[in-house]
C-alpha cells in the first residue's frame, strides 16, 4: 500500500510539473470590435426600394480605427448568400430577394436569420454578429387602402407611408389602385372595406375585402391584386340572395386553430368559416347561423380587440344586443387530447339585479343603435374574466345616451360591477348609462377604442358632426370637447392609425375622409391641437378606409 501512495504523490508531481507555465509564450492582440449590445442587428427593408447595412453603427474598435480598417475586411450573409463585403452600404431590396432565392417575404412579425462579420485578412480570425432581417413585401405596415365612390361605382387606392428620419415624420404618397393592378373596375356602389392582418392563406400580409351591391372580393394585401370572390368560396355552392355588406375575422396566434371568419348578408343572415390550424382549408358553410324562436337580422358588426373576444352584433329585427362567442372545447378526457374551438351566437340576458346598465337585451322600438364596441377586461375571480363592452345609441325620442355592460362571455349574463383586483385589474369596473352631453345624429361615425395601450385613446370616444370631429371624455360624464373645427367638407369616414414604426400603436393618427374626395391624417397626440400633417384629394366620396397594422396585438381589428 506504501508503495502505491509513494507512486501516487510521484504522478501527481509529474503531471502538475508538466503543466507548469514559464511563461515562453509570444501573445498577438486579436483586435476584436466591441459590439455595442448583445442583442441582434436588426435590418428593415421594404421590396421595391433599398436596404440600409449599417455595419459600423454596431461596433466600436478599442485601437486606432484607422489603421484597424485596412485590417479588416466585412461579409453581410443571408441564406447563407454573402449580398455585401462592405461595412456601410446600400443595396436594392429585390437584388438581395433574386441573389438569396428568397420564396417568401416577412409578415411584419416575421423575420430571418443571417450574419454580420469582421473578417482579419492577416489572421482570416472571424467576428460575427446575428441579423435578423425584416424583408416585408413593398405593401406593408402603416400603409393604408382607401375605397371611394364616384356616380354608384367604387374604387380602391394604395396609400403608401414612409418615414421621413431627416425630418422625423410620417410622408404618406398615393401609389396606384385596384383597377390598374388587376385590370378589372369595382362595380356597383361601395358598402364596406375590411383588412383583415391574419388572413396568412390569402398572402404573407393578410387580406383585404371589398364589397360593393354587387361584387365582393378578397384581395392579397401585400400585391394588391384579386385572390378570390367570397361567392366562390361556399362549400355546397353559394347562398341564394347573396350579397354580403360586412366581414368581421378572429384568430389568436396560441390557439390550436385556425382563422374564424363572418359575413354579414343584407338580408341579416350571419355565414361562417372557421379554417384549421395555420389556416388550411375550410370553405364558408352555406346555411346561415340560427339563433332562437325570436330570429335576428345583422347587418353590421361592433369592434373588437385582436383575439377571440366576443364579438358584438345589433339585431335589427329585436332591437336587442347579440355576442359572437367562442369556447375552446376538449375533443376527449385526456390531458394532451385535441381542443378545438366552438363558436356560437348568444343573446344578453337581464337577471333582474340590474340598477344602472343600457338595456342591450331588448331596447324600446325606435332606438338607434350608433357604435358597440369592446372596452376593456375585469376579472371577477381568479377562475373568470368578464368583458366591459360600450354601446352609445339614440332612443325613439332622439335621446343620446352612453352606455358600458360587463358581460359574462360564457353566458352573455350581465353584471353590475365588479370589484378591482390588483394589480392586474386595479380599477374594477361598473355596468351604467349615462345622457350623452352632446346630441350626436343617427348617421355619425363614431371611434371607440378597445387598446389599452394608450390611456387617452381609451378614455376617449370620437364622434363627427357634420364637418366637425369631437371627443367625448369617458371617465368625465363623457364630457363633450371639439377636436377637428376646420374639416372642409361633411366627413364620411373616420379612424385611427394603431402603426407606429413596428411599435405598439399609440393611436395618435386620426384620418379624416371626406363626401368630396378630402382625405386628411392628423397627428392628435395632443388632442386639443392636433396638427394636419397629409391633406390628398381622391376622385370620389371617401368611404372606408383602411391601414394595414400587422406587428401588434394589442390594437382594435376593425
Amino acid at each position: 500500500m506504501r508503495k502505491i501512495h509513494i507512486l501516487f504523490c510521484l504522478s501527481f508531481f509529474l503531471i502538475f510539473g508538466c503543466l507548469e507555465d514559464e511563461g515562453n509564450y509570444d501573445y498577438d492582440d486579436i483586435k476584436e470590435p466591441k459590439w455595442h449590445t448583445d442583442q441582434p442587428i436588426s435590418v428593415y427593408a421594404t421590396e421595391h426600394n433599398v436596404m440600409k447595412l449599417r455595419g459600423h453603427d454596431a461596433f466600436r474598435w478599442d485601437t486606432d480605427s484607422v489603421s484597424r480598417e485596412r485590417e479588416v475586411r466585412y461579409e453581410w450573409k443571408l441564406n447563407d448568400v454573402v449580398i455585401a463585403t462592405e461595412a456601410d452600404i446600400d443595396i436594392p431590396v429585390d437584388s438581395v430577394i433574386k441573389w438569396t432565392k428568397m420564396e417568401e417575404l416577412c409578415a411584419t412579425d416575421k423575420w430571418v436569420r443571417g450574419s454580420f462579420t469582421v473578417i482579419d485578412k492577416e489572421f482570416e480570425t472571424h467576428f460575427m454578429k446575428v441579423v435578423s432581417f425584416f424583408i416585408t413585401p413593398y405593401r406593408s405596415n402603416g400603409d393604408w387602402f382607401v375605397l371611394t365612390e364616384k356616380e354608384g361605382e367604387g374604387e380602391c387606392y394604395f396609400v403608401k407611408r414612409t418615414y421621413n428620419r431627416e425630418e422625423s415624420k410620417d410622408e404618406f404618397e398615393l401609389q396606384d389602385s385596384f383597377s390598374e393592378i388587376n385590370a378589372l373596375s369595382i362595380s356597383g356602389k361601395p358598402v364596406f372595406l375590411g383588412y383583415t392582418r391574419t388572413a396568412k392563406n390569402v398572402g404573407p400580409m393578410g387580406s383585404i375585402t371589398i364589397m360593393t351591391d354587387e361584387v365582393a372580393y378578397e384581395v392579397d394585401a401585400a400585391t394588391f391584386e384579386l385572390h378570390s370572390e367570397l361567392k366562390d368560396l361556399f362549400g355546397g355552392g353559394v347562398p341564394s340572395g347573396f350579397s354580403p355588406v360586412a366581414r368581421v375575422d378572429a384568430w389568436e396566434a396560441d390557439r390550436g386553430t385556425g382563422l374564424c371568419t363572418f359575413l354579414a348578408n343584407k338580408d341579416g343572415k350571419l355565414y361562417r368559416r372557421q379554417l384549421s390550424k395555420n389556416n388550411l382549408g375550410g370553405m364558408f358553410i352555406n346555411t346561415p347561423y340560427e339563433l332562437d324562436e325570436k330570429g335576428y337580422k345583422i347587418t353590421e358588426f361592433g369592434t373588437r380587440l385582436y383575439g377571440f373576444t366576443s364579438i358584438p352584433c345589433w339585431d335589427e329585427k329585436n332591437n336587442r344586443v347579440i355576442m359572437i362567442a367562442f369556447a375552446s372545447k376538449q375533443a376527449g378526457s385526456g390531458w394532451g387530447d385535441p381542443s378545438y374551438l366552438a363558436t356560437s351566437l348568444i343573446p344578453l340576458k337581464n337577471d333582474g339585479s340590474l340598477t344602472n346598465c343600457p338595456p342591450v337585451w331588448g331596447f324600446e322600438s325606435g332606438t338607434k343603435v350608433l357604435n358597440m364596441g369592446y372596452m376593456k377586461s375585469a376579472m371577477l375571480n381568479f377562475t373568470t374574466s368578464l368583458n366591459v363592452y360600450s354601446v352609445i345609441y339614440n332612443d325613439a325620442s332622439g335621446k343620446t345616451w352612453c352606455g358600458e355592460f360587463i358581460m359574462n362571455p360564457s353566458d352573455g349574463s350581465i353584471k353590475q360591477s365588479v370589484a378591482p383586483m390588483p394589480p392586474f385589474y386595479p380599477e374594477g369596473a361598473d355596468s351604467r348609462v349615462i345622457e350623452c352631453p352632446a346630441r350626436i345624429s343617427d348617421d355619425a361615425l363614431i371611434l371607440v377604442t378597445c387598446s389599452s395601450s394608450n390611456a387617452k385613446a381609451k378614455n376617449q370616444v370620437v364622434y363627427t358632426d357634420g364637418n366637425h370631429v369631437n371627443y367625448l371624455l369617458v371617465a368625465s360624464e363623457y364630457a363633450s370637447k371639439p377636436m377637428i373645427t376646420d374639416f372642409p367638407e361633411k366627413v364620411t369616414y373616420i379612424g385611427y392609425g394603431t402603426s407606429d414604426v413596428g411599435a405598439i400603436g399609440k393611436y395618435d393618427l386620426l384620418v379624416v375622409g371626406g363626401e368630396n374626395g378630402t382625405l386628411k391624417f392628423y397627428d392628435i397626440s395632443d388632442r386639443d391641437r392636433p396638427k394636419c400633417v397629409e391633406t390628398m384629394t381622391f376622385d370620389g366620396k371617401i368611404t372606408m378606409a383602411k391601414e394595414m397594422a400587422t406587428g401588434v396585438t394589442g390594437v382594435d381589428e376593425y
